[in-house]
């Protein structure tokens, strides 16, 4: 895993964004006309998704999907897909971009049903996402896959509920069978208080998630972008 760091956050945002366009611009070139992103939720990601969306691009639906969700209602400030929403609300984007949700209520059916419709999409061989956008936290976990909850070692479903040690505690995620499927993966991180997983990272041998979803990955030469400050 490559691990970039920077102590100037408008840096670190600069080079977040030239790399999420980047990605995009891949996909426009492929010609499917169509792209899939998975987003970290969150408050670290939030100006980097300002930032990509208010360049201008053209030509390419895109899909916004929230890595994990909170099973909390859909107006709730805790809800990941409701800052995403708002992140690109206005984006320079033609045609502008789509959130597409997780359904309210059970998470396990939350989960039951986003796992159907990656199943429904997904051709052999093919990449669900073209852009996977994870964060790791403090406790070190990634998406809604936290150390030592069962959900980390899901190998058949698209996602699934866990349960995080802090309220809500009842999630829905995408599991590493899922967010592996993509073209590309960046890890967004920022704060003191991360220099020590991403310091753990570096040594290899952390055995957390987020450890786990590169090693899985490595076609896709999975990079963490690290800001200090």
């Amino acid at each position: 895993m490559k691990i970039e760091r920077f102590t100037a956050a408008a840096a670190w945002v600069a080079r977040g964004r030239a790399l999420m366009e980047g990605a995009l611009a891949l996909s426009l070139r492929r010609g499917a006309g169509h792209a899939r992103l998975c987003l970290a939720g969150g408050q670290t990601p939030e100006g980097l998704y300002r930032s990509l969306a208010s360049l201008r691009f053209h030509g390419l639906q895109v899909d916004l999907y929230a890595g994990d969700e909170r099973e909390v209602a859909a107006d709730s400030p805790s809800r990941n897909g409701r800052m995403i929403r708002e992140a690109f609300t206005g984006a320079a984007w033609a045609p502008p971009p789509r959130l597409v949700p997780w359904s309210e209520g059970s998470a396990t059916e939350a989960a039951l049903q986003m796992d159907r419709r990656i199943r429904c999409a997904i051709g052999p061989g093919d990449a669900f996402f073209d852009l996977v956008v994870l964060g790791i936290g403090e406790d070190g976990h990634t998406a809604g896959l936290f150390p030592g909850d069962p959900a980390v070692s899901e190998k058949e479903r698209f996602a699934i509920a866990s349960t995080a040690p802090v309220e809500p505690r009842s999630r829905m995620s995408f599991t590493i069978p899922a967010l592996v499927s993509t073209r590309a993966m960046f890890f967004f991180l920022r704060g003191p208080g991360k220099a020590a997983i991403v310091d753990a990272l570096e040594a290899g041998g952390s055995g957390l998630p987020a450890e786990m979803l590169a090693n899985a990955a490595q076609a896709v030469k999975p990079v963490i972008l690290y800001c200090g400050s």
